[in-house]
């Protein structure tokens, strides 16, 4: 699976977001859809794809590039949020440093 980089940073707000099937979001993310639904920005939401209705995630690009990169570090990240009620910018902001430390100078 391969998600397009984001195009342009903002401290405020995500990049943008993908939609994605249920079972095709915990794959790629390595996250439970129970953790899934609990991040700042994804949307637990029904899509109709050649005529069928399928439930989806409506998840941040950002967070999809993290997984892409490193699952391991999205679940970092998710644990850190999880345990210490980060603020939801306060998790765009871990999630990019992360992304932006990975990417080559």
């Amino acid at each position: 699976m391969s998600f397009a980089r984001r195009p342009k940073k903002s401290p405020n707000k995500w990049a943008g977001f993908d939609v994605v099937e249920l079972e095709a979001a915990s794959v790629a993310t390595g996250l439970s859809l129970e953790q899934l639904v609990t991040l700042p920005g994804v949307q637990r939401m029904t899509r109709t794809l050649e005529g069928n209705e399928e439930e989806a995630l409506l998840i941040p690009a950002e967070v999809l590039e993290l997984a892409s990169i490193s699952r391991s570090a999205l679940a970092d990240a998710f644990a850190d949020y999880d345990a210490n009620r980060l603020a939801d910018a306060e998790f765009r902001r871990v999630i990019r440093q992360t992304i932006d430390a990975d990417e080559p100078a």
